[in-house]
């Protein structure tokens, strides 16, 4: 399943949305925002992971939404964070679409794909996608990654917690189809089954525009996307588009509808 969790790089008053290049919100017209507008960053969770973490790896205890597989353009995918914000470039000159051999917006310039017939391409103490080569962490291909889930499963770093930026797969989304086929290209809105007591990422996301400080706030914002969501696409069926909650330590059946 393909999740984003809020970032502070959504636009501010269409949070299930990135910002884009018409995005009349104040917070995409910022200069850390607007310079990512051309990648988004989300996480596939799959019960293979089970293997290796103890409970199921989030980036951080934020609301987020549930992206339609069909409707998300995968540009890349690493199997821990890849770290797009230091060692990718944030966009690319030219313009959309994309040239895989000149630049791929948080996947490199151009990217240094991994070949999916030899994951140890730089040594056997590496696997692409995972460990950390001579080229940092190398990207796979958005079209390579269903057969190469269980490399990340294997192979990546067990999550250690919110806060640790550890465990979790960072996968690049482009913005262009999930805006483009809005609402549909969301499946849903959830947030996570936490506690007051819950550790929470805190960090200045973008040009000020935090996250969530604790998990009633998280808890909060995503009731009021779900409600927001609704009222400006009455064209979706309050029965067909659920509120969920994602219980991370549930690896059976980690969604529970909330009515």
């Amino acid at each position: 399943m393909l999740i984003h969790q809020l970032d502070g790089f959504q636009d501010a008053e269409l949070p299930w949305a990135p910002c884009s290049g018409s995005s009349r919100s104040h917070n995409c017209q910022g200069t850390r925002t607007s310079s990512r507008r051309h990648r988004v960053s989300c996480s596939v969770i799959f019960a293979g992971l089970h293997r290796k973490d103890a409970s199921i790896p989030t980036f951080s205890v934020d609301a987020g939404v549930v992206l339609r597989p069909s409707m998300a353009n995968v540009l890349c995918g690493y199997g821990n964070d890849g770290s797009i914000d230091d060692n990718r470039p944030l966009m690319c000159e030219g313009g959309y679409p994309y040239s895989e051999s000149r630049c791929v917006p948080g996947c490199g310039s151009p990217p240094a794909f991994c070949d999916p017939r030899n994951p140890h391409d730089e040594g056997s103490w590496t696997t692409c996608g995972v460990s950390w080569g001579a080229k940092g962490i190398r990207p796979w291909r958005g079209v390579d990654l269903p057969g190469l889930l269980d490399v990340f499963a294997s192979k990546g770093e067990p999550f250690t917690g919110v806060g640790n930026f550890k465990g979790y797969n960072e996968i690049v989304v482009d913005p262009v189809p999930w805006l483009e086929h809005l609402p549909h290209s969301v499946e849903a809105i959830f947030m996570v089954d936490c506690t007051a007591g819950s550790a929470q990422l805190h960090y200045g996301a973008a040009d000020g525009m935090a996250t969530a400080m604790d998990c009633a706030e998280a808890q909060a914002a995503a009731r009021t996307m779900h409600a927001a969501f609704l009222r400006t696409y009455p064209e979706v069926d309050p029965a067909t588009f659920p509120l969920l909650k994602l219980r991370t330590n549930s690896w059976d059946e980690p969604f529970e509808e909330i009515r």
